[in-house]
């Protein structure tokens, strides 16, 4: 895992011998301590926060990845908008909630708030919406998907 922070001339590199390793975990750890999130809204209660973890992909292969707080760090969320190749630029940013309940993918200077679609039985967050444009994540297995692609190379 590389991120690039160039408003505060840091950067954190997380190297594993593992595919299996956390590596974005220890990573989403370490940006939390090198740049702990200032944005308006409140953080998302654990129940809420346990229904919208997880892994979501577009019909472009692009995969929206949400990850749960840690410690004083809030709940995260990372756009990878070409998977394949691990160059590409990513989004990151914090999930807030807004003044009126909303979901909100908070990055920095463009907050995006989401319509959530839940599960039949609403224990879980089965797609993620930006309002504001075209893209639409579904839930998806992400290990299946990892496996498929290692076998395709």
């Amino acid at each position: 895992d590389y991120r690039r922070y160039p408003e505060s001339d840091s950067c954190i590199v997380v190297l594993a011998n593992s595919d299996s390793a956390p590596a974005s975990m220890v990573a989403n750890v370490l940006e939390g301590i090198l740049l702990p999130p200032q944005v308006p809204g409140e953080d998302l209660d654990k129940e809420t926060e346990a229904k919208i973890v997880g892994e979501y992909k577009d019909a472009r292969e692009r995969m929206l990845i949400v990850f749960a707080g840690e410690g004083e760090m809030p709940t995260r969320y990372m756009i990878y908008w070409e998977p394949t190749n691990p160059s590409a630029p990513l989004s990151r940013g914090t999930v807030r909630l807004g003044e009126d309940g909303e979901i909100i993918l908070y990055q920095p200077g463009s907050p995006d708030v989401v319509d959530i679609a839940y599960s039949k039985d609403k224990s879980k967050v089965d797609a993620i919406q930006l309002l504001d444009g075209e893209l639409k994540f579904e839930r998806f297995d992400i290990k299946a998907w990892s496996r498929n692609q290692r076998k395709r190379n």
